[in-house]
């Protein structure tokens, strides 16, 4: 709760307030120093006074007071009844009034507009309860009241989903559960196969389930609760996006198994593949599959800049010359991707080494046991006696148990990556198509280049959305004047006072299912809106979490003070703006 004597509510940004504030404030007191002295003092000290007062009229000050009179208790749904009685005994003069269904007390007055809880802000010393909606709690500029939160519901607390997800790409929802008794949670996909857990125990539990999307689209998943009493379903969205094409580059000393699997593995996937094999020391063969690009005859700028990921082995990567290095560091520091295949225990010159940078660790394990969803048993793979240091800029991306198998860490604006795991071709000859995606699709897509966006939309809230609840939508268009269109009508969108080709809207879902929007551009974003039962548990702890980060929960049995905050009236800013504005044009008349 907040305790500072003065608090301020500013209608902008406050650094860029201040920061204008005082270039103004600067410019015009220089102004003052090229006129005539008379009443110079005077003049600096009114223009100051001048801009504090427009400051202040920005700002928006309120200062604290103590009164206790005309001071409200709101009881909003699940309220505690002993944190009631144990307030009313501290503060008999509360004022009680009920928000929303929250009819286990009688009180004097039910609050049912937004108008309502504007006429009440600064004036509620406790809510109990749910709290209010997150549209009404926005409302509300003085936050210091006490909260004093109800039960955590019963069910779903906390929902993850995967984004973004591949057709082919292991993806996880995670969350979070309260059980009051054994639960049964079941996870029911498109096709109707089922993965379940059991929640044997009471209390908060986490739980996890993997999906293997097949296709791109929409895609509903069914997570269903069954208790002894009850059994409750809520629908799951995921979209599935397209795979972006890549254009990857692989050279290679001689054909192996590893990179020609990996090769058919890529083209499979739709990407653009180049293969350049050194057959002598200056002769070379080519391969090119789904790309229109030049053949490439030498490593060099030029040649690099059109590629997304360059893809070889360390032992080919010793062999490159001084020259060719040196492009591939500089092409990565612009933001190309690299993936080496560690085929040798280490690296036997200095560039190769500066070209991989990610720090490895010397481990007496030659192999690796490894399990994949979809895949119906536990794979023994050959890997180096190395696993990677996960140091703070290494990002793992594979691991098993405390050994890191492949990671990537940035260099410039491009990224470094390291595959450790060996022959992992012999999972696609035994038709293990599932296990070889699981260690190489994340893998090959966090190491690429990372593509510039023009146009991007995204939904600040959390899941899940409902129909009428606001939604606010954030835009990233190169588009001077961008128009945004819902159910084929107009949003007004805002641009952002500071950061370029930012917008922001708001709209409200108006059907439950799946919803778009599109841009002039005919970029398209789309985005689920559950029904009113689905998601309650969630919906009602997201309310109290948003209570208990804005304002101190209050200790039971600790209920002595009260504080309410009061806006300093705008016209008395005013008002000393105009005495200093006046006093400044009737200086030099004087």
């Amino acid at each position: 709760m907040t305790k500072e004597f003065f608090i301020f509510n500013p209608i902008f940004n406050t650094f860029w307030l201040l920061f204008i504030l005082v270039l103004v404030t600067i410019f015009l007191l220089v102004l003052e120093w090229l006129k005539p002295r008379r009443f110079f003092v005077y003049r600096l000290l009114a223009v100051i006074i001048a801009m504090l007062s427009i400051g202040m009229l920005m700002f928006r000050p309120s200062y604290l007071i103590r009164d206790k009179s005309d001071q409200y208790l709101v009881l909003t749904l699940n309220y505690q009844k002993q944190h009631i009685d144990s307030v009313l005994e501290a503060h008999p003069e509360l004022i009680v009034i009920s928000y929303g269904d929250s009819s286990k007390r009688e009180s004097n007055e039910k609050i049912q507009t937004r108008q309502q809880v504007k006429m009440l802000d600064g004036k509620i010393a406790f809510i109990a309860g749910e709290g209010l909606s997150k549209s009404h709690f926005n409302l509300l500029q003085h936050k210091t009241f006490h909260y004093l939160p109800g039960q955590k519901p019963n069910g779903i607390l906390e929902i993850s989903l995967p984004s973004p997800t591949y057709p082919g790409h292991l993806s996880v929802i995670k969350g979070k559960f309260n059980a009051q008794e054994s639960t049964i949670l079941q996870l029911i996909d498109p096709a109707g196969k089922i993965d379940s857990l059991i929640l044997k125990y009471p209390g908060e539990h986490d739980f996890t389930f993997q999906v293997l999307p097949k296709q791109a689209g929409k895609v509903l998943y069914t997570l269903k609760t069954i208790t002894s009493s009850t059994e409750e379903t809520a629908n799951v969205p995921l979209i599935i996006s397209e795979p972006q094409k890549l254009e990857v580059l692989m050279l290679q000393l001689a054909p192996s198994f590893e990179m020609r699997q990996l090769k058919n593995f890529l083209t499979e996937q739709g990407h653009g593949i180049q293969v350049r094999t050194q057959l002598s020391k200056s002769n070379f063969s080519h391969e090119r599959v789904n790309t229109e690009l030049n053949q490439v005859t030498s490593i060099n700028d030029d040649a690099l800049k059109n590629y997304d990921l360059l893809l070889l082995e360390n032992s080919t990567l010793e062999k490159l010359s001084q020259r060719e290095t040196e492009a591939i560091v500089k092409a990565t520091k612009a933001g190309l991707g690299i993936l080496m295949l560690m085929d040798q225990a280490d690296n036997k010159n200095k560039q190769a080494n500066f070209v991989s940078s990610i720090p490895l660790l010397k481990d007496d394990h030659d192999t690796i046991h490894l399990s994949f969803y979809g895949s119906s048993k536990k794979h023994i793979l050959k890997k180096q006696r190395l696993s990677i240091n996960p140091k703070q800029d290494v990002i793992p991306v594979l691991a098993n148990t405390d050994r890191v198998l492949s990671a990537y860490r940035h260099q410039g604006f491009g990224k470094v990556a390291i595959q450790l795991i060996n022959e992992t071709y012999q999972l696609r000859l035994s038709g293990d198509s599932t296990a070889y995606a699981a260690i190489w699709t994340d893998l090959i897509s966090k190491s690429s280049r990372t593509k510039p966006i023009k146009t991007e939309i995204t939904i600040t809230d959390q899941l899940p959305y409902y129909i009428g609840a606001p939604l606010t939508l954030n835009i990233i268009s190169d588009e001077d004047k961008p128009l945004l269109y819902y159910e084929n009508q107009i949003v007004p969108i805002t641009e952002d006072l500071v950061i370029d080709n930012l917008w922001s809207a708001t709209l409200r879902p108006q059907k439950i299912g799946w919803n778009s929007v599109q841009l002039s551009d005919s970029s398209q974003y789309d985005f689920y809106i559950s029904g009113e039962h689905e998601w309650s548990a969630l919906r009602r702890q997201k309310q109290m979490d948003l209570h208990q980060a804005e304002v101190t929960e209050q200790r039971e049995g600790d209920y002595e003070s009260i504080a309410r905050y009061k806006s300093v009236p705008s016209y008395s800013f005013y008002l000393i703006f105009l005495f200093a504005m006046g006093f400044l044009w009737l200086a030099p008349k004087l």
